[in-house]
């Protein structure tokens, strides 16, 4: 997807996290502005009578880090 883009022949919508270099880099450029701000629903699910082991935790937190910058 990302190289038909990149060739000038497709249109795709991304996540910042992984389009972001090359949107910086002038590789790709950014159609509709207006919808930057939307978002994607992202979920983790794990067994809720259990505590998420703590690499799971990890991962979890991981991504909400990454996912306010």
């Amino acid at each position: 997807m990302l190289a038909a883009c990149e060739a000038g022949v497709g249109v795709a919508q991304g996540f910042e996290l992984g389009v972001g270099e090359l949107l910086r880099s002038g590789a790709l450029v950014q159609l509709l502005p207006g919808w930057a701000e939307e978002r994607f629903p992202l979920y983790a699910y794990h067994l809720s009578r259990h505590m998420a082991p703590a690499k799971v935790r990890a991962f979890v937190d991981f991504v909400i880090s990454l996912l306010r910058t």
